[in-house]
């Protein structure tokens, strides 16, 4: 006769694995999407980058040349 705690440990145990390898194919799809959309982020990260340095090179300009345009 076996043992029912057995049986259960059994049971427990293989709904454990299936939820974990359901979890893993879930994640490995995450991952998938997120670098998809690491890679359209990459275009407005450059563009992000070059704003941020003209906007850095004006404001020296300004600074330099002490002309600073009435606010709108």
């Amino acid at each position: 006769m076996e043992n029912p705690h057995d049986q259960q440990h059994k049971a427990l145990l293989n709904r454990i694995a299936a939820n974990v390898g359901k979890l893993n194919t879930t994640v490995k799809e995450l991952n998938t999407r997120v670098e998809a959309m690491n890679k359209k982020n990459k275009d407005i990260a450059a563009l992000a980058h070059t704003w941020s340095a003209y906007n850095a090179s004006v404001n020296i300009h300004l600074e330099s040349t002490k002309h600073f345009p009435e606010p709108l």
